[in-house]
């Protein structure tokens, strides 16, 4: 058991405390990088709205601060934004972004063009494998015996159990001072998507223990998969997540 372990504890004490320290940093990195920097449209004060994207406090434009404001080194060309990089308008060479803290870049139009077309190669191998199943299929098979509890031995003295250990332990034996409410995350997430897609570390968190949160999360996503309301695809060490499309809830 690990509830008391005072070392584990104070690690995720710490882990706490340095995703905190690393959005500051996060912040205070772009709000220096951006004060160099002025709305091309108004002149006015820019700040990163998410990964790749900034916008004007003034007229509230939005734009990409790497194709705007950065250079290629190799030819002073300016920059064009490619599937997961940006790339040197001139000569095509790849070209790191100053306005990327820690992300990973991806295009968000690519990635849900390629899910369309996973989702369609998937719809029609379900649709083979049920026409080959259909095929298959034997006659109807009657029932006309309900299964007695002693043709397994030992089940009966099993369930009876197991059913005396439920009671005993009664309501307090399964109590969490932390529950799991994962219509709370749901809304968060689904609110998270309304673009094309998310990474899921970008996914804000709701619990201050990390490693509980990426939990729940996860279990959240599966879930909504499940219920067709999100793809997940995998993206290096991160996963994809990708609201349904409407047109495909009928798949």
């Amino acid at each position: 058991m690990t509830q008391n372990n005072a070392l584990l504890d104070g690690l995720g004490l710490v882990v706490s405390r340095l995703e905190v320290l690393r959005e500051w940093v996060r912040a205070f990195y772009y709000e220096v990088l951006l004060s160099g920097h002025a709305c091309p449209a108004c002149g006015g004060r820019l700040v990163m709205t998410g990964s790749g994207r900034a916008s004007c406090e003034a007229c509230r434009s939005s734009l990409d601060p790497t194709v705007e404001f950065q250079q290629s080194p190799c030819c002073g060309a300016s920059l064009v934004f490619r599937r997961v990089h940006y790339a040197c308008r001139q000569c095509g060479a790849p070209v790191p972004s100053r306005f990327l803290f820690d992300e990973r870049l991806f295009n968000a139009g690519y990635f849900s063009e390629r899910m369309r077309e996973s989702r369609e190669r998937r719809r029609l191998k379900v649709e083979e494998l049920r026409r080959r199943v259909a095929e298959s299929r034997s006659g109807e098979l009657l029932v006309s015996d309900v299964p007695a509890l002693d043709s397994i031995p030992g089940l009966a003295d099993a369930l009876d159990s197991l059913a005396e250990t439920a009671v005993s332990l009664g309501d307090g034996g399964f109590w969490d001072d932390d529950p799991f409410v994962m219509d709370a995350y749901r809304e968060v997430i689904w609110q998270g998507v309304h673009e094309d897609a998310v990474l899921f570390s970008q996914v804000p968190a709701l619990n201050s223990d990390p490693r509980r949160d990426r939990a729940r999360r996860f279990m959240t996503l599966v879930f909504m998969e499940q219920e067709r309301e999100v793809d997940l695809a995998q993206y290096g060490n991160d996963l994809l997540v990708m609201r349904r499309e409407a047109d495909a809830e009928g798949c």
